[in-house]
């Protein structure tokens, strides 16, 4: 670790730009990722996406903030606190990668527009001449996909290495990497990586560790059927999750997920002596996410939500009862309610832990179906067996 922040301090951040200007601030930021502050974190976040890759675009800083972000990955920090980071992270590496198959240009043809010296406009300090500077525009550019094609096999190599080494936490982190970044490795490399993960999933003896890669072997989209009768409950779980995506209700996987928000929803978690890091927050939400992600239809889950939405409370609003509502009342307003969409709502009103006395400001789950956050209104609704149209504003 010592490596990546002396790197940080070895760098002159104020001769490398971003999309904002100098890239002085940038070094803060990726330090707040290994802090266990949301906030932090967060606004690291936002710094990656919006100024080192700007809308899908890299600049000269781009190259340098990859290197130190592939230099982090093996630090389990980032999986530690109130809002892990590693999965942001990851993607914000795997739009570095994207960057390089968007290349229009020839390497040959960067090369040659990068050759321009920009020495005497990062040393002027006078940004705005650079971008006016048709050549100097171009090697900037140019320079910064260079920078993006240099990153690439050292991202592909901290993948390989992570996959071969004898701790399983870092394979497992290096699984996760690389599901993240497969649509962007180039064929050859990416059968081989494909076949290590496989390879591995079958052969550890860590039950954790098998979960994890279950998971990430359903990320890069293979099938992992065999898992499904795993002797523990968590890989089975696992498979099921990755199987999801190519699965209908009626299928066994699919099926048994309802059935577990049903039934066992809060238990699940204790399956794992260390939860594999793709499953951050409580394993029903996880479980939830991805069965409405891909079920077409509200009624195969309507008797897991009913269970689900009786026990729920207020503050898992974006993460269980609030997406439940969506999806179960989209397009209902001014249509008769369903037996399953009943049932929903009723388990909401019926549950005090929802509502907060006398508070009956707009919220946007509830909103966003054409319902008032307010007990009483709901339970009309649900008595009427309908929810009213809300006026147009031609009224």
């Amino acid at each position: 670790m010592s490596t990546v922040f002396d790197a940080l301090e070895l760098t002159d951040w104020s001769r490398l730009l971003h999309a904002y200007g100098r890239a002085t601030e940038t070094p803060a930021h990726l330090r707040a990722l290994l802090e266990l502050e949301p906030r932090g974190r967060h606004a690291a976040m936002n710094h990656l996406w919006s100024a080192i890759l700007h809308q899908g675009t890299p600049w000269p800083a781009t190259e340098v903030v990859a290197r130190v972000a592939v230099g982090l990955l093996d630090d389990p920090r980032l999986d530690q606190g109130a809002a892990p980071v590693r999965a942001a992270l990851l993607g914000f590496l795997a739009g570095v990668l994207q960057v390089c198959d968007r290349a229009h240009d020839t390497e040959a043809t960067l090369e040659h527009q990068a050759r321009f010296d920009l020495t005497p406009f990062i040393e002027a300090g006078d940004d705005d001449a650079l971008y006016d500077d048709e050549e100097a525009s171009d090697a900037l550019h140019a320079q910064s996909m260079l920078g993006c094609l240099r990153v690439r096999p050292i991202i592909l190599a901290a993948v390989r290495d992570g996959l071969d080494s004898p701790d399983a936490a870092r394979r497992v982190r290096a699984a996760m990497a690389f599901a993240a970044f497969a649509q962007s490795v180039p064929e050859p490399p990416r059968k081989d990586l494909t076949t290590r993960v496989w390879t591995l999933a079958r052969t550890t003896r860590d039950v954790d560790e098998r979960a994890s890669l279950v998971l990430a072997l359903g990320d890069l989209g293979e099938l992992p059927v065999e898992f499904s009768e795993d002797p523990s409950p968590g890989v089975r779980l696992c498979a099921a999750l990755a199987l999801v995506p190519a699965q209908t209700p009626d299928d066994p996987s699919t099926r048994w997920l309802i059935e577990l928000l049903e039934r066992q929803s809060r238990d699940v978690d204790g399956w794992f002596g260390h939860k594999p890091p793709q499953l951050a927050g409580p394993v029903r939400f996880v479980v939830l996410e991805r069965l409405s992600k891909h079920l077409r239809e509200f009624e195969p889950l309507a008797g897991a939500a009913e269970a689900l939405a009786r026990a729920s409370r207020r503050e898992d609003a974006d993460e269980e009862w609030g997406p439940l509502l969506a999806f179960a009342l989209r397009g209902a307003e001014g249509r008769a309610l369903t037996v399953a969409q009943q049932r929903l709502l009723a388990a909401l009103v019926e549950n005090e832990r929802v509502w907060v006395p006398g508070d009956a400001k707009p919220h946007p789950w509830f909103n966003q179906v054409g319902l008032p956050f307010n007990r009483e209104a709901c339970a009309q609704a649900l008595a009427q067996g309908r929810i009213p149209r809300r006026p147009t504003r031609d009224g």
